[in-house]
């Protein structure tokens, strides 16, 4: 049984405005998680850890239900979010570039005349810069900048044992199809 608020628990308690209260009831709530967690902790008033660990844990609340509630999603057009995907791949093209080392997300492809093709794995950049926020489909996006001839799959050949070529293509490797002019 909680009898009360240990010596200076109460004024804080009673001080203590949410940031913003998202439910309408943060007040209550805040109350009911100090009892709960003095129960927890075995103790008979809401002593200072108690009400410690009740402020982090209705900030925790706070920010989950920011993450998850409606309408938090940036507003974008369309032709907004390509332009954003196509400058955080070029970006990821230049650095792989500029290093020459590939790794599990990036590729580079020689050529038979020499040149080299820089590749990116599309769900590694839209990870790094969560693209998930924004609220358009990555892989509809990266399609339409495909279709618009600024970026490019990867297409490779596998030959069987007869020596017959049967080309894929890879739609999780992008690469910039005119480099030179996003170098400049």
């Amino acid at each position: 049984m909680v009898k009360g608020f240990a010596l200076g628990v109460e004024e804080q308690f009673l001080d203590w405005e949410p940031k913003e209260d998202l439910s309408g009831r943060d007040r209550q709530h805040v109350h009911k998680v100090a009892i709960l967690v003095t129960l927890l902790y075995g103790h008979t008033c809401i002593e200072q850890s108690d009400w410690d660990f009740t402020l982090a844990f209705m900030n925790w609340q706070h920010a989950i239900r920011k993450m998850f509630s409606t309408g938090i999603a940036l507003q974008l057009k369309q032709a907004e979010f390509n332009e954003i995907v196509v400058n955080k791949i070029v970006a990821r093209v230049k650095r792989l570039k500029e290093t020459g080392k590939a790794d599990k997300f990036t590729k580079i492809v020689e050529l038979p005349n020499g040149d080299k093709r820089y590749y990116v794995l599309v769900s590694k950049v839209s990870n790094e810069n969560n693209w998930y926020a924004h609220g358009m489909d990555v892989k509809k996006t990266i399609a339409q900048v495909v279709g618009c001839g600024t970026l490019d799959y990867l297409v490779e050949s596998e030959f069987d044992p007869q020596g017959r070529e049967t080309v894929k293509t890879s739609e999780a490797w992008v690469r910039v199809t005119n480099l030179q002019k996003w170098l400049k």
